[in-house]
């Protein structure tokens, strides 16, 4: 997954929605530091492929909505986690950036593919191991006293 051009307010709310966390970036054409900071944002979404889905919107596509979001700067990069905003980073800082998304931790990966359990793979909450591993013995109804006395 690459960084994805998002050129409408609909396309914004979808990725926002649809995921359990996404990075958008709101930029300008006419910005200098946004155009030169966007083969680094490019890698940056590569690096981040299996994490979570990257976006950039422009100005210019979301007309007055852009005050939906409270942007200031350009680039502004807003993290998004269950549709709500959860940090920003205003400004060209990827470094801070990518201290954002990480400290998301595996809520993309682990909502992919068959959950333990069979509940389909429809897990919204990310788990520590310790708390999946008590899930699954709640489930499989085993005492959690005797599954702790290793």
């Amino acid at each position: 997954m690459t960084l994805m051009e998002l050129s409408s307010s609909d396309a914004l709310s979808q990725l926002i929605t649809s995921k359990p966390a996404a990075c958008v970036t709101f930029s300008a054409h006419w910005c200098g530091p946004c155009k030169a900071s966007k083969p680094q944002l490019e890698s940056l979404a590569q690096e981040y492929a299996t994490k979570m889905p990257m976006g950039i919107v422009y100005e210019s596509d979301l007309g007055d909505d852009i005050h939906n979001y409270q942007v200031r700067a350009f680039p502004t990069y807003v993290l998004f986690v269950q549709g709500k905003e959860s940090k920003r980073v205003e400004g060209v800082n990827l470094a801070a950036v990518k201290e954002m998304m990480d400290a998301v931790g595996p809520t993309w990966e682990q909502t992919q593919g068959s959950a333990l359990g069979g509940d389909g793979g429809t897990a919204s909450v990310a788990l520590s191991p310790e708390q999946a591993r008590l899930q699954r013995l709640a489930k499989l109804g085993g005492d959690n006293a005797a599954a702790t006395a290793d």
